[in-house]
């Protein structure tokens, strides 16, 4: 049922490790507070229990709070990108939040 980001997010991290990675860097921004906690704090916990490695490669989540505010959201994304230079980006859980990190993604 809410599995499906984390099924995006793996197939990312493998065409990602094809290119010869030393290590990818998933990058979230999410609401475990404000309107969509009780879905946030779930995939908060299941990042927690996310593989170290894929395909022998390391990989590391930096996760950031949003409160599934879409202007958080756009700085979260922002410096996912341009500070963390992150191979993947999720968005978060509100759709406005989400459009505001697809944006950011397509823009840098």
């Amino acid at each position: 049922m809410y599995h499906k980001p984390f099924v995006t997010v793996a197939c990312a991290i493998s065409l990602a490790t094809s290119a010869a990675a030393q290590e990818i860097t998933v990058g979230v921004t999410m609401g475990t507070r404000g309107p969509g906690a009780p879905i946030g704090v779930s995939y908060s916990n299941a990042f927690q229990l996310m593989p170290k490695t894929m395909g022998g490669v390391p990989v590391k989540f930096i996760i950031y709070e949003d409160k599934a505010d879409p202007a958080e959201a756009k700085r979260n994304a922002h410096k996912l990108v341009t500070e963390d230079k992150v191979d993947v980006l999720m968005g978060s859980l509100s759709l406005s939040a989400t459009t505001e990190v697809a944006y950011m993604a397509t823009t840098s």
